[in-house]
Parts: structure tokens; sequence; C-alpha cells
């Protein structure tokens, strides 16, 4: 494998790297495609219930596969949700005086049943940490939950 030298990156896993993770570039790419994912499920003119689960099928995973990998702060994922709310509103799903709290609501209690970015982030981490923490067989996990946990 030739040596890397200066602005050289390669691609593992999906995500950027060069001797360290490349995490500004590969989270301005993972919003870049969630964006257009999103556009692209508004554009569609499917009915409010199957666009969002399209947007929690099709257009959350791209996020959802970097949150245990890239270190994201609470402001940028609050900006993403911000960022989605606007764009709903701009194609007409989301009323702009409408309660938002109401679009992350269960259906079942009267909501959108929209998963945010940070209950995604949240839901992600937390999962990891339960595998981390549960799976005791494997060498490999010992190493990483180890590390983790100082």
């Amino acid at each position: 494998i030739p040596l890397l030298s200066g602005e050289e990156n390669y691609k593992y896993l999906g995500i950027l790297q060069a001797d360290i993770i490349l995490h500004d570039k590969v989270k301005e790419k993972a919003k870049r495609e969630y964006f257009k994912r999103v556009r692209s499920i508004l554009k569609a003119g499917i009915n409010a219930s199957y666009t969002m689960d399209a947007i929690k099928t099709y257009a959350m995973p791209i996020l959802r596969y970097g949150f245990g990998i890239l270190k994201w702060t609470q402001n940028e994922l609050r900006s993403i949700g911000t960022a989605t709310r606007k764009t709903l509103t701009k194609h007409g799903v989301h009323h702009p005086k409408s309660s938002t709290h109401r679009l992350y609501l269960s259906r079942k209690y009267g909501g959108r049943s929209l998963i945010g970015a940070m209950d995604c982030y949240n839901q992600e981490c937390s999962a990891l940490a339960e595998y981390l923490g549960g799976n005791t067989d494997d060498a490999l996990v010992k190493i990483v939950a180890s590390t983790e946990s100082k």
C-alpha cells in the first residue's frame, strides 16, 4: 500500500481517512447527502405518512451510519434538525406555525413520527455502548470497550 502524502486520503467503509478520520469532510458530505435525499423525498409528492417513513428509512441512515464514529456536537445536530424543519416547511409538509414537538411525536399520539438528528444520535450511541458493554466474548470488543471507558 503506498504511503499517503499531504492532502491525500482514502475511504474505508465509507469514511474518509488519512492518518486520522477526516471528521469535518465526512460530516459535511453526510449532511449534503442527507439533505439531497430529504429534498428528493419531498419532491416526490407522496402523502405525509409515507414522507416521514421515507425520511426515516432513506435519508436518516446516511447520518446514522457515522454517529458512532464521527464526533458530532449538540449544535451541529440541532442545526440539522432546524434545517430539516425549514426544508419541510419550504415544501409544504410542515406549517411554520405548527408545533415542532408534534412533528417528532409518534403517530399513535397524533404526531408526525419524524425522528430528529439528536434523538437518532442518542439512540445510536446508546446501542453502541450497550453492545460494547455486553459483548464479553470478542477480544477486540474488550479492547475497544476498555479504551472507551478511560
